[in-house]
């Protein structure tokens, strides 16, 4: 149209632009992400968080559902986490790393969650 080749008209749906892609963590980031507390100088908040971190780097499930496990969901002793709250609304079974089970009992022994009754993070958000 500029050139005259073409009649001149008003609609033209522009491409649009890709998102840019946001740049993934670095191995020093991650490193930094999973270096384990001193739990003796830490607060909960810190080992909640590094709790956290870890188990979304192995089992890369939603927020939403990470934030709805509780305690009787986790068989610690088969490394397995059953996910109640999914985005298909169907219950999975997820397995988990030996080193995750470790972090997890610690966890769970340390604050004296309950079996079933306790969300994971629920000291957090409750």
């Amino acid at each position: 149209m500029r050139e005259n080749y073409l009649i001149k008209f008003e609609i033209i749906n522009l491409i649009k632009a890709d998102k840019q892609q946001k740049e993934p963590y670095t191995e020093e980031k991650i490193k930094k992400l999973i270096k384990k507390p001193n739990l003796k100088e830490c607060g909960f908040v810190e080992h909640r968080n590094w709790v956290l971190v870890n188990y979304l780097l192995e089992a890369g499930n939603r927020l939403n559902t990470v934030l709805n496990l509780k305690v009787g969901d986790i068989d610690l002793e088969n490394g397995m986490v059953v996910l109640t709250t999914t985005k298909n609304r169907k219950a999975q079974y997820n397995p988990i790393s030996e080193n995750l089970v470790k972090i997890l009992k610690e966890y769970i022994r340390m604050y004296g969650l309950k079996k079933m009754m306790y969300k994971i993070l629920c000291k957090a958000f409750c």
